[in-house]
């Protein structure tokens, strides 16, 4: 599978790349990417938009065996699976990464995902195994649970508390008044959050 990077010259050819230095310009403080790529004998210059990680984009692929897939939770429907072919893996110096048709795109956005295996187990990017997809979809659903209590325990934690000293006054009159938190606090106003 040939990779080809865009730049100001048109589309190169991430095999003939010599050299990339990601660079930030001062005025708009916007990244570009020089470029060094071979042509012919020549080794010519050109810019691109940054990328990010052009190991990504030169990294060595293989094609993968049939029946490898990849299952995520679906980021618009949290407790719904998704799940696309393996067509091929990218190798780079931790892990071989799948490559998939539809879902190749979602891998990048950070959501739990993970190769069903052959062997029906599913094998997640910690080095987790499940036995089933059902498994890894039950563990998907409650660790998304235990991430939302956790937020909006952090919410509460963050509903500021009068105390009788206030006499009846809200939070933001005190605020109003010029007063800050740690003024409220330290006068026993209002309670610290825990």
């Amino acid at each position: 599978m040939t990779n080809f990077i865009f730049t100001e010259a048109g589309e190169i050819n991430a095999a003939y790349i010599v050299r990339a230095i990601s660079r930030r310009s001062k005025g708009d403080k916007s990244t570009y990417m020089d470029v060094w790529y071979r042509e012919g004998r020549e080794v010519l210059h050109t810019t691109a938009p940054d990328i990010t990680s052009l190991s990504d984009r030169t990294a060595p692929v293989i094609p993968a065996q049939p029946g490898y897939f990849v299952v995520m939770m679906d980021p618009e429907s949290p407790y719904d699976t998704l799940s696309d072919a393996v067509i091929a893996w990218r190798i780079d110096e931790n892990c071989a990464t799948p490559i998939c048709y539809y879902l190749d795109d979602l891998l990048s956005l950070r959501n739990p995902w993970g190769v069903l295996a052959p062997n029906s187990k599913v094998i997640v990017q910690n080095d987790r195994m499940y036995d089933t997809v059902a498994a890894f979809r039950e563990d998907q659903i409650k660790q998304l649970k235990e991430r939302k209590a956790a937020e909006l325990a952090r919410a509460a934690a963050a509903v500021r508390i009068m105390t009788e000293k206030a006499r009846g006054l809200s939070y933001e009159q005190y605020r109003a008044a010029g007063w800050t938190d740690a003024q409220l606090i330290e006068h026993g106003l209002m309670k610290a959050a825990a």
